[in-house]
């Protein structure tokens, strides 16, 4: 298992499934976890089933205010982020055709500018610590 003691995860969509899950497993393996969700009381029971070292905030991800409030919150109280796991997501089985415009941006709302809203409050505070890294893959070579 990989040791995150030390470490301050934040996770969205954390009041259940995935999230919960990627949340439980940061905490078994030594992280202080913030846990993000629209879903208030879902995020603050899954923090209370993890315990001491989870906190949680109600955040709509896809708002810039709601988002900074958050991560300004849970960072005073767990320490400097380290790490983020995008997980919040929305699903949409609308037909294609019939798709509404408000959909289109519910979904996408959640799926892309909360994930890029959540890493540009967290990546400048990494790169500042060291704490971020990315990897790149090696180009593909065409056949």
């Amino acid at each position: 298992m990989i040791d995150l003691t030390d470490d301050v995860v934040l996770v969205t969509g954390a009041a259940r499934g995935i999230g919960a899950a990627a949340a439980t497993a940061a905490a078994a393996a030594g992280a202080r976890v913030g846990l993000l969700d629209i879903d208030g009381d879902g995020a603050r029971r899954t923090a209370h089933l993890i315990g001491e070292a989870a906190s949680w905030a109600e955040c709509d991800i896809t708002s810039e205010d709601q988002v900074h409030d958050a991560v300004t919150a849970l960072s005073a109280e767990l320490g400097p982020v380290t790490g983020l796991v995008n997980n919040a997501g929305r699903n949409s089985y609308a037909d294609v055709v019939t798709m509404t415009t408000q959909q289109w941006d519910e979904v996408f709302g959640v799926d892309l500018k909360g994930a890029w809203l959540l890493a540009r409050a967290v990546l400048p505070g990494m790169t500042d610590r060291g704490a971020a890294r990315s990897s790149t893959s090696p180009p593909c070579t065409p056949r």
